[in-house]
C-alpha cells in the first residue's frame, strides 16, 4: 500500500481509541501544523491487494547487566516526556512560560508542546515552505523555440543531412544564430540555449525517422 504524497509527511500516527481511531494521520513537520488525516475507506482504496494480520513471534525480553544511561539531549530538541516534573517545569520557566497554575504533568507536556516558538527556536526566514505545498514549474514548460528560429535549425540540420561534412552540434547552430543575431537577422533574446537546441535537435531527427518510416510503409 502505498499513501499518495507519502514523501511530503514526516510524522505519522495511527491512533487505536478515540474520535480517531483506524485513521492514519500525518503532518509536513513534527508537533507543528494541522493534522491530514486518511479515513479507513480511503486506506481502502490505496490497498491493491488483500491485508492480513500478521503473526509475530515474540521472544522473552532480556535483562540488562547494566543501567541504562541516556544523556540528556540539547536544549532545542528536548522531549517534555523524558525530563522529571520538576525539570519540566524548570525548562518551561526558563522559556518565560507561565506554568506555575499547572497541575498536572499532561498539562505541562500540552503547554510544552503548544507554546509559541520565537525566532531562535524557528530560524526559518518569511517565504519558506514544507515540501507538500511546494509548486514546481511544469515539465516542458520552460522557453519555447520561436517559429522562425526553429526553421532557422531545420535548414541547418537538412543541410547536414544532404552533404555529412556540413552537420553541426548544437554549440554549431547557437553559434550561428548568435551570429546573425549581430548582423541584426534575428534578436539574441530569441536565440535558445544550447541544451535546448540539442533537445530540438533529438525530437527533430525523431520525427524525421517517423516520417521516412510512415512513407515506406505506404509505398509497400
Amino acid at each position: 500500500m502505498t499513501i499518495p504524497g507519502i514523501s511530503n509527511w514526516c510524522e505519522w500516527t495511527w491512533p487505536i481509541e478515540g474520535e480517531y481511531a483506524c485513521y492514519i494521520k500525518t503532518r509536513a513537520i513534527p508537533n507543528l501544523g494541522n493534522w491530514i488525516l486518511f479515513s479507513p475507506s480511503q486506506i481502502q482504496n490505496f490497498v491493491k491487494g488483500e491485508i492480513n494480520q500478521p503473526s509475530p513471534q515474540l521472544s522473552e525480553s532480556t535483562k540488562p547487566k547494566s543501567p541504562w544511561k541516556i544523556p540528556i539531549p540539547h536544549a532545542s530538541k528536548l522531549c517534555p516526556k523524558r525530563l522529571g516534573l520538576q525539570e519540566l517545569t524548570s525548562e518551561l520557566q526558563n522559556r518565560g512560560i507561565d506554568c506555575l497554575h499547572l497541575r498536572n504533568r499532561s498539562m505541562l507536556n500540552k503547554k510544552y508542546n503548544t507554546r509559541p516558538m520565537n525566532d531562535e527556536e524557528f530560524p526559518l526566514s518569511s517565504g519558506w515552505a514544507t515540501k507538500e505545498v511546494q509548486k514546481y514549474g511544469k515539465k516542458g514548460g520552460g522557453k519555447r523555440i520561436k517559429k522562425r528560429i526553429s526553421t532557422i535549425l531545420e535548414q541547418y540540420f537538412l543541410a547536414g543531412n544532404v552533404d555529412k561534412s556540413n552537420r553541426m552540434t548544437a554549440q554549431d547552430m547557437w553559434n550561428l544564430l548568435t551570429l546573425k543575431a549581430s548582423e541584426g537577422e534575428i534578436e539574441s533574446s530569441e536565440i535558445p540555449k544550447v541544451t535546448t537546441i540539442q533537445g530540438w535537435i533529438t525530437r527533430y531527427a525523431a520525427q524525421l525517422r517517423e516520417k521516412s518510416a510512415q512513407t515506406m510503409l505506404e509505398e509497400i
